[in-house]
């Protein structure tokens, strides 16, 4: 039997509406699993990023007589961190469905462990959390969309 799946965007959309300097303190929302949150790595390096473009905006105004050329290179500076921000989600995304698809949803919801020749219900050996496969599935079916994601079994 193999797994194909058709997934919406929403799970990007769920990591593109955390604002940079909640990514940059390190604030995890709620909403986002501990396992997705691990690996954004690179979405804090661009939200840094982002608040370094504000900051040299600052410095640039005052070095520069012309406003307009500070704020167009501000526009520059925040328009391409966003869109590295953006592309770095949707890789990591795409990156973290592939695994979970591959693993039959068995994907720790905490440290990303792989729990796929495990028990149906047991302990993550990684981090310790009691987990169950069917709420596994569940939460991850969640996050990657409520209304857009299908999972079809051949």
């Amino acid at each position: 039997m193999g797994l194909q799946c058709v997934v919406g965007d929403s799970s990007v959309n769920k990591l593109s509406r955390i604002s940079p300097m909640a990514i940059l303190l390190d604030r995890r929302p709620d909403t986002v699993p501990l396992a997705v949150w691990r690996l954004m790595t690179w979405v804090k390096v661009w939200a840094f990023l982002y608040v370094i473009a504000w900051v040299g905006y600052g410095v640039f105004s005052l070095l520069v007589t012309s406003r307009k050329l500070a704020l167009v290179v501000l526009i520059l500076l925040w328009g391409l961190v966003m869109l590295l921000m953006d592309l770095t989600a949707r890789w990591i995304n795409r990156r973290l469905r592939k695994n979970v698809l591959a693993n039959e949803f068995r994907i720790c919801i905490d440290c990303g462990y792989r729990l796929r020749n495990l028990p149906a219900r047991h302990r993550c050996p990684e981090c310790g959390t009691q987990y169950d496969a069917i709420e596994l599935e569940r939460k991850w079916r969640d996050w990657f969309s409520k209304d857009q994601a299908s999972i079809i079994r051949e």
